[in-house]
């Protein structure tokens, strides 16, 4: 006679596969849970959030993932956004990575196609099918293209954009047309990173979604990746052929900013004489679109491009950006700098004084909103310290901006909220994944690099945390969000 093994000691084995699998990197072995087994984790996973044990709450989620099923992806679905914790996220995510049975893979593209109701879970599901090279997960992805959020639409491009098939290319072109074609609410970010994207499988450029027809129709079926692969590659991206309002240089590609500069003490610093730096003095190679554009002229170039004062740089940069914005565009800008001594906690007084904001939501670039926001610029002064993080929480907080371009000069001096730790670059990048892991905000980043020597009149030496990392930070904080990263000199 047999007798069943109790649950509790099934569980336990269970327990013991999970840890095996987690110091492993292959994905686990199929193993379906019974029906009281898959109930007693679920049960064990909710017990542990009411206890606040995040890492008994994951082990379930590792535990539940080995039942590779249907019902398990659903489960680790609503868990990954309901539960408020990167940790939870990303237990779930790689759980869900590693189910491959044909009922749940069959489930996952299904809950993209048909559209889940939570955006944030199609969102997930075009990161986690972009590991699965199949028909189903392509076919899943190509739909998501046509998603009504546009954060499951840039996620799905993202998922896209390494799959050498015709069918790929083929949605891609239809869906830049399908962009270019909105006559509202159209994201000049898409049509670029679309771009990109057909650029990065093809090894082609081409302006507008017509010219890419006209030249994937006829190739659409024969097409040689691997005679394109081969192709040398333009690191510099896609060529724009219509104006664009540039910043420091570099040309922006949105129409949904949100501005955020450095104002702290050391931005007060002079530069050394350029020796051919990388940004553009003029500030405006091109015609540009915005204001005082309506004739083709761009717009007056503010003398202070040419400083070597940062601050003086900043705002010239600045302007100049503002100023040729296209009349689509809506847009902020964020100054901040840093308040507070370590070892007390910030007051919401000094909080204010750190992160000054000119508008809480996206404004229209039309003359007035350009007029108003230029006089907040030339308000700037330099002066405290670096308050990073809550600067770009703030950003992440302006509804409907799909891009950040921030600006520093130094590595971040803050303290956490209770003022009694410092921030460091690596808590940054922590909490900006946590806030960007849903909506896919592109941040560039610009970083004044040189070494740096007071100012006449002004400060006599940086605050601590200048310089040092600054690059590799800033360098990793773009990648990280789909941005680049530009040194001023």
């Amino acid at each position: 006679m047999t007798f069943a093994r109790p649950l509790t000691t099934r569980l336990a084995q269970l327990a013991v596969v999970v840890c095996l699998t987690a110091l492993s990197n292959s994905p686990a072995m199929a193993q379906t849970l019974s029906s009281s087994e898959f109930s007693a984790l679920k049960k064990r996973f909710s017990s542990a959030l009411k206890v606040k044990s995040i890492r008994e709450a994951t082990s379930a989620l590792h535990g539940l993932a080995m039942d590779n099923s249907k019902r398990a992806a659903k489960f680790l679905l609503e868990a990954a956004v309901k539960i408020d914790d990167q940790r939870i996220y990303l237990a779930a995510r790689r759980g869900l990575e590693r189910i491959d049975s044909p009922d749940a893979q069959q489930e996952m593209a299904d809950k993209l196609r048909r559209g889940a109701a939570d955006w944030r879970i199609r969102v997930l599901l075009c990161d986690v099918l972009s590991s699965q090279d199949t028909e189903l997960a392509s076919t899943a992805l190509i739909g998501a293209l046509d998603d009504k959020n546009e954060s499951v639409r840039r996620a799905a491009i993202d998922a896209l954009d390494e799959r050498r098939d015709h069918a790929v290319v083929t949605a891609l072109v239809a869906a830049l047309v399908k962009e270019e074609g909105r006559t509202k609410g159209g994201s000049d970010l898409m049509r670029h990173q679309l771009r990109k994207a057909l650029k990065e499988l093809t090894g082609e450029d081409f302006p507008k979604g017509a010219d890419w027809q006209n030249f994937w129709e006829p190739r659409s079926s024969n097409f040689n990746f691997a005679k394109a692969s081969h192709k040398e590659k333009n690191d510099a991206g896609v060529e724009t052929m219509e104006r664009r309002p540039r910043f420091f240089g570099s040309e922006i590609h949105s129409n949904r900013i949100v501005f955020v500069i450095d104002v702290s003490g050391s931005m007060q610093m002079e530069d050394p004489p350029s020796r051919g730096g990388t940004e553009d003095p003029t500030n405006a190679p091109r015609p540009q679109t915005g204001e005082g554009a309506d004739d083709g002229t761009p717009p007056p170039v503010d003398p202070r491009v040419k400083s070597r004062i940062r601050i003086d740089r900043a705002k010239g940069n600045l302007i100049g950006a503002l100023k040729g914005l296209p009349k689509n565009a809506r847009f902020t800008v964020i100054a901040y700098s840093g308040m507070g001594q370590m070892g007390q906690p910030l007051t919401p007084d000094q909080f204010k004084q750190s992160i000054l904001v000119w508008q809480t939501k996206l404004m229209a670039a039309a003359s007035g909103s350009i007029g108003k926001a230029v006089s907040f610029v030339e308000k700037f002064q330099a002066n405290g310290a670096t308050f990073t993080m809550r600067a770009l929480e703030t950003a992440f907080q302006v509804k409907g901006a799909d891009t950040i371009i921030l600006l520093s000069d130094g590595m971040p001096t803050e303290m956490t909220k209770d003022g009694q730790q410092q921030v460091t670059p690596g808590m940054i990048l922590k909490r900006v994944k946590e806030l960007n892991k849903f909506r896919r905000v592109t941040i560039h980043t610009f970083g004044f690099d040189s070494t740096r020597r007071p100012a006449p009149g002004g400060m006599g030496a940086p605050p601590p945390g200048g310089g040092g990392g600054l690059s590799e930070f800033m360098r990793e904080l773009a990648k990280q969000n789909g941005g680049d990263y530009k040194p001023i000199r």
